[in-house]
């Protein structure tokens, strides 16, 4: 099983870097917090935004888990998978997770089970490091991150 754990946000603009920060810790920490599983491959990206050559990107893999802060009202962080966008739509700026995997069935025949790990985010000032709370939420998204992975490898 191949997966990708994509970090969404910018680092530059406090919590919205939360994204990115997990696929950090994740790429450290992750592999010690799963069990030895036969052919898993986890692969790590991060970027802004996601873009429409994301859709290809996402091809290669099995699985998908996109990370992204959140300003919704939720405690630390929520999963759920994502649906395709219909209309797919997109600008030449950034889409949405849905719209990604959108292209990549129309453009690609590709469907890969794909979520959304949002983490809860407080502040959103420029130049600023991320707020204390939303590093302690980003506990919480590792662990539904490691779930997540050893469910959908049938672990």
């Amino acid at each position: 099983m191949k997966v990708l754990v994509f970090g969404i946000g910018n680092p530059g603009r406090q919590d919205d870097g939360l994204g990115p920060l997990l696929v950090e810790r994740a790429e450290k920490e992750l592999p010690e917090h799963l069990p030895p599983i036969p052919d898993l491959q986890i692969d790590y990206d991060a970027n802004y935004q996601l873009n429409v050559e994301d859709a290809e990107a996402i091809t290669a893999y099995d699985l998908v888990c996109f990370v992204d802060a959140s300003k919704a009202d939720i405690e630390s962080c929520r999963i759920e998978r994502v649906t395709v966008d219909s209309p797919i739509a997109f600008s030449t700026h950034s889409m949405s997770p849905g719209g990604v995997v959108g292209l990549a069935g129309e453009l690609y025949d590709s469907h890969p089970l794909a979520y959304l790990l949002e983490v809860r985010g407080y502040s959103w000032e420029p130049n600023e490091p991320a707020t204390e709370k939303a590093r302690k939420n980003l506990e919480s998204a590792l662990v539904l991150l490691t779930e997540t992975i050893r469910t959908a490898a049938g672990e």
